[in-house]
């Protein structure tokens, strides 16, 4: 009970602060009118400092006062205590054990709750010790008196089995014709510990070597343990069931309509005459699960194969709608309203190919892109990649028409490196602010990259990093425009614990233009720093050098990072407590004796099936007078980073 009332008046004052900060803001926003002692209690919101540090705080308490941990008070919890050998291995993870057992013990309530959970503590630790090898261990039990829920659990271990002696052997209408582990090259060796986990591994070992250097139609690996209980030993034998020898026959589809027959085989990566393995089944159908044209791909198997030797793979397809129509709205204080409408075709003309288009616009810029994406190109690992691109933007430095094309090749190098190369021509007509000056600007740039992604999810991820390089000689078409070389290198990491629901993740950019002075880089291609996506708190492109009207100059290089905490506190919301940093450059190396940006604040994620939306508001740390606001609030779907 202490817990939830704690829990209840922390969250009921954050609820009032949270709610005097939103008034605040629309008072100063809309300048509306008040009376005095309103003014006095909303004119002031939260300090950047405060607003991290109460994001903190929420993540804290949420993990100190878990929703998983009952509130019952500790005199009617159920009480679990192990009475074991001092220091013997297997008391850790015992304790460990008790500790699940009291915590579902107080989510699940039973009529009679001691005896319950004596005859199920006694399963669960005799379960573990056997796993473990103690398999002539002794559990006792002892319950305290009627008004206190306590059992105390005696544990003697007693000695540890171990293997005796270790043989593969076949079942009775195996293919003996095989080749198989020899005991000796085996993980698991005779006189170890009879452990479970280890078995269960040396069983999946068995089986991936079989499978790796045979062409069987059917495979499975299981083991026979005999316990002597005299002896304190273990005798295990692994047993293989493997099928005749099968190659890859014709692989065909049933179902499709709209969708090539040529194009589904590519996806599945499998070939006539290739040797047949389950393995190869398995991640073939996975890769027409991924494409997204399909809501199910079952493959069909004969249980015998044809003379020759090959067994036809039939998979049982059935295809999903092709076309689809995307919308969605952002909110920027630095930006203003936003919206987002897209159509898309997965599947233009049979083979996969993708065309999107893409319309966003707010209050300072306007964008139209027109892509088309050919997957195959040429070799099974290639993609060909053509883009249109119409663009209308204002900023506080510079108004920029631009129209764009581009074609890139892209390759995959390995399970999670792409790389590419391509070519860009663009047109712009730009005016600065700062002079009135106006100029047409056509450039050539041919851009090549490399890219690793391991996160789980691209909106939402939760593990894994993703590194990008980037680099492009860039050259003016018929005009003075003097060549230039731009680059970045970005990354992002992203770290959740086992059974958390706290990720911590990381974000860092840094970038540079080579080969020309500052005054020569054309302004809209100049790095600019600040705004949500980059260093929050800050107005869009302001986290940098500003001229003598506090427009900013943009630089050669830049530098930015990122640290969020993001707790998932509810099944669909969670809060977010996050800290920005970096500036843009005149110079063509960050310039560090020149202090970084800082930004902080918190926010709110309400997950949906496709992607959380994201509502931030951030703070500048050090606001320079006369530039930065209060505040900035960010709206939108999809992580920040």
């Amino acid at each position: 009970m202490l817990q939830a009332f704690c829990r209840l008046v922390v969250y009921f004052s954050l609820l009032i602060g949270f709610m005097t900060n939103i008034f605040g803001i629309i008072i100063k926003t809309f300048k509306a009118k008040t009376s005095p002692w309103v003014s006095m209690i909303f004119s002031k919101p939260l300090l950047p400092a405060q607003a991290f540090g109460i994001g903190v705080c929420i993540i804290l308490i949420n993990l100190l006062f878990s929703p998983s941990v009952s509130f019952a008070s500790k005199r009617d919890a159920l009480r679990i205590e192990i009475k074991i050998e001092k220091d013997h291995r297997v008391k850790a993870p015992i304790s460990e054990l008790t500790k699940n057992l009291e915590k579902i013990a107080k989510i699940y309530k039973t009529s009679n709750q001691k005896s319950y959970w004596e005859s199920e503590g006694k399963g669960a630790l005799h379960k573990f010790l056997r796993s473990r090898g103690y398999y002539s261990a002794t559990v006792n039990s002892e319950i305290s008196g009627k008004n206190t829920n306590s059992i105390t659990f005696h544990i003697e271990p007693n000695e540890r089995y171990s293997l005796s002696n270790i043989g593969i052997k076949f079942t009775t209408g195996s293919n003996l014709n095989i080749k198989i582990p020899a005991i000796a090259d085996l993980k698991l060796k005779k006189g170890t510990p009879a452990i479970a986990e280890d078995i269960f591994s040396t069983q999946k070992e068995i089986l991936e070597y079989v499978e790796e250097h045979n062409c069987l139609l059917s495979l499975s690996v299981s083991h026979q343990a005999v316990i002597n209980h005299f002896d304190r030993k273990l005798e295990l034998v692994f047993f293989i069931d493997a099928g005749s020898s099968a190659k890859i026959g014709e692989v065909s589809f049933q179902g499709l309509d709209k969708i090539h027959p040529d194009y589904a085989r590519k996806l599945t990566k499998l070939k006539s005459d290739q040797c047949f393995k389950t393995s190869l089944i398995k991640a073939a159908r996975g890769r027409l699960q991924k494409s997204g044209l399909f809501a199910s791909t079952k493959p069909t198997i004969p249980k015998t194969t044809n003379k020759d030797g090959s067994v036809p793979v039939i998979f049982n397809i059935v295809e999903r709608k092709s076309r689809s129509v995307l919308g969605g709205l952002s909110y920027g204080t630095d930006l203003g309203f936003g919206a987002t409408l897209g159509w898309e075709h997965r599947n233009f003309l049979g083979q996969g190919e993708l065309v999107r288009a893409n319309l966003f616009g707010n209050e300072r810029e306007q964008i139209l892109e027109l892509n088309y994406v050919k997957p195959f190109f040429k070799r099974d690992d290639q993609t060909l990649r053509l883009g249109l691109r119409l663009e209308n933007k204002k900023s506080k430095a510079f108004e920029h028409k631009e129209g764009a094309v581009s074609a890139f090749l892209e390759r995959k190098l390995s399970e999670y490196w792409i790389g590419g190369f391509g070519a860009r021509f663009s047109h712009a007509r730009v005016q600065k602010k700062s002079d009135n000056s106006k100029e047409k600007l056509s450039l050539l740039s041919l851009p090549l990259f490399f890219i690793k992604d391991t996160r789980d999810n691209i909106l939402n991820s939760t593990r894994g990093y993703e590194v990008r390089l980037e680099g492009a000689p860039y050259f003016g078409v018929s005009s003075k425009q003097k060549p230039f070389f731009k680059t970045t290198i970005s990354g992002a990491a992203y770290v959740k614990p086992s059974d958390s629901r706290l990720v911590t993740a990381f974000r860092g950019s840094i970038g540079s233009i080579l080969g020309v002075r500052s005054a020569s880089v054309p302004i809209a291609e100049k790095f600019y720093v600040g705004g949500g996506g980059s260093v929050r708190g800050y107005e869009h492109q302001m986290a940098g050098d500003l001229d003598s009207s506090k427009r900013p100059l943009g630089g050669r290089s830049f530098v930015e990072g990122s640290l969020e905490l993001r707790f998932h506190f509810a099944e669909k919301m969670g809060l977010v407590a996050f800290f920005d940093g970096g500036r843009a450059y005149s110079a063509a190396s960050p310039d560090f004796g020149k202090k970084l940006l800082y930004g902080a604040g918190v926010g709110f994620r309400y997950y949906t099936e496709f992607a959380p939306i994201r509502v931030d508001i951030a703070f500048p740390i050090k606001k320079r007078q006369g530039v930065d606001k209060s505040y900035q609030i960010y709206f939108g779907l999809g992580q920040s980073f």
